[in-house]
């Protein structure tokens, strides 16, 4: 008992060793890594190692303002999507539309129309509510593909023709999981326009088949 007394001793006096030693280390590193890319007061450095790695140079695009204004349009247009569809999933589960915001706000929309889709199935598994909506939904989730390989993707403009940019994203759902786009101006204003008429398609569903609405309510929101 005494000799797996002292070798648990020794083992936990090593383990404490090797962990304030890697400790040390890996500050050491993100201290240099973070002195190279912000010398001089910029994000741009030169080339660094990491564990053997030789990482290289970085710096942010240099985005053409005449992608940069619809891709903002894009981001400002879909928070207008995630309003709308937490409030229709707001109205299939009874609830007050203002705590239906507090409830989804860190859910993606993918999950919420997976949610929306599921009860639709078994409260209305015939009705003309569940088909019309389920086109609302597609097309939504086809829009928030787009949406986001904008938004999350990497831009680069190395090398690209004036006012447009590589985008590389990735993707563990699809069977090409790394992928890359050439967007134009006319990419970025063809999925504007495809947001604003799908948000003028839901309202006027919404309108015609009582959605959203308030608890207790029987008539939309965007109801004359």
């Amino acid at each position: 008992m005494q000799l797996i007394h002292d070798l648990a001793l020794r083992l936990a006096a090593f383990l404490a060793a090797f962990f304030l030693t890697a400790r040390a280390w890996l500050g050491f590193v993100v201290r240099k890594v973070r002195t190279t890319f912000w010398k001089s007061g910029s994000l741009v450095g030169s080339d660094f190692t990491i564990i053997g790695v030789t990482m290289p140079n970085f710096g942010i695009p240099n985005i053409d303002p005449e992608l940069a204004e619809p891709l903002g349009q894009i981001v400002v247009r879909w928070s207008s999507v995630e309003y709308l569809i937490s409030m229709l999933l707001g109205t299939l589960v009874f609830a007050d539309l203002a705590g239906i915001q507090v409830v989804t706000t860190n859910i993606a929309v993918s999950a919420q129309t997976k949610w929306i889709r599921a009860l639709m199935s078994v409260n209305q598994p015939q009705d003309d509510l569940k088909t019309r909506v389920e086109e609302l939904l597609t097309r939504v989730d086809d829009l928030r593909s787009e949406r986001n390989e904008f938004v999350h993707g990497h831009w680069d403009t190395t090398n690209c023709h004036p006012k447009t940019a590589l985008i590389q994203t990735i993707n563990l759902e699809r069977n090409e999981v790394i992928r890359e786009r050439l967007v134009t101006k006319q990419d970025l204003s063809d999925l504007v326009t495809d947001i604003e008429a799908w948000i003028k398609d839901y309202v006027a569903l919404g309108r015609e088949l009582g959605f959203p609405r308030h608890k207790d309510h029987t008539k939309s929101i965007f109801a004359d």
